[in-house]
């Protein structure tokens, strides 16, 4: 399951006519749909700015996923001419069983899926905004590529809203240009040391450890959301001690 998201597509909506929201998406569609379907994909459904997509293969929904991120620049390179504004997406790709059927009532129906592989794969999406990723993928999506064309980070061990099952969470970094991913992968195994010491409640060892990350690239959006979270963790158990 694939679901691709544009970002903060409420605060742009907001600066275009009724007419101009018409024509932005479907502009922003029409570049889309044909990399899914190129990767062997089947758009399940369009949720507003949002794609629904489903593959039978991780490896074609990860391939999609960079195709996309490399077709926005180019879209953004056409558009951003004082009509359209520059955006950004985030995509969630989690792999499972799901059920395709129909949907409805005797006037209105349509087909669709519905499991708990979708809902993962919705959160998975939503997580990209907090995380400032612009592709994340479970690790079972990992699990089914073969070989190492993608590099990936472990960036987080969540239990998504609503679940109870542990999940890994990992960014997909091709998208990002060779030096930046580069310079993301240097430190990739002292942030998932941080990831779990964390979650083991080692708070102190996790910190040590995320600043060190922080040193070698201050800009990494996924290092500062965890110190954000470990300060928290660090209010709420010194309140308790107290």
């Amino acid at each position: 399951i694939l679901f691709a998201d544009i970002r903060n597509f409420t605060g742009i909506s907001e600066t275009l006519s009724p007419a101009e929201n018409f024509s932005f998406i479907n502009d922003y569609l029409s570049v889309m749909g044909p990399i899914i379907r190129e990767n062997n994909g089947f758009i399940d459904k369009y949720i507003g700015d949002a794609i629904l997509a489903l593959f039978f293969k991780s490896s074609d929904a990860a391939k999609a996923s960079v195709e996309m991120h490399a077709m926005l620049e180019r879209f953004n390179a056409q558009f951003i001419d004082g009509i359209f504004p520059e955006i950004r997406i985030g995509v969630g790709i989690h792999t499972g069983r799901i059920m395709l059927g129909t949907i409805g009532e005797v006037r209105r129906m349509e087909n669709t899926v519905i499991s708990d592989t979708v809902n993962a794969a919705s959160r998975i999406e939503s997580l990209t905004k907090k995380l400032k990723a612009g592709i994340l993928l479970s690790g079972d999506s990992l699990a089914q590529i073969p070989g190492d064309d993608y590099k990936t980070r472990l960036v987080d061990v969540a239990q998504l809203r609503g679940k109870t099952k542990m999940i890994e969470i990992y960014e997909l970094l091709n998208p990002l240009s060779a030096e930046r991913r580069e310079l993301l992968l240097s430190y990739a195994g002292e942030l998932r040391q941080a990831i779990l010491e964390a979650r083991a409640g080692k708070l102190d060892e996790a910190k040590a450890l995320l600043e060190k990350c922080r040193a070698q690239c201050p800009d990494d959006g996924i290092v500062l959301h965890h110190l954000r979270v470990l300060g928290k963790m660090e209010i709420l158990k010194s309140r308790n001690l107290n």
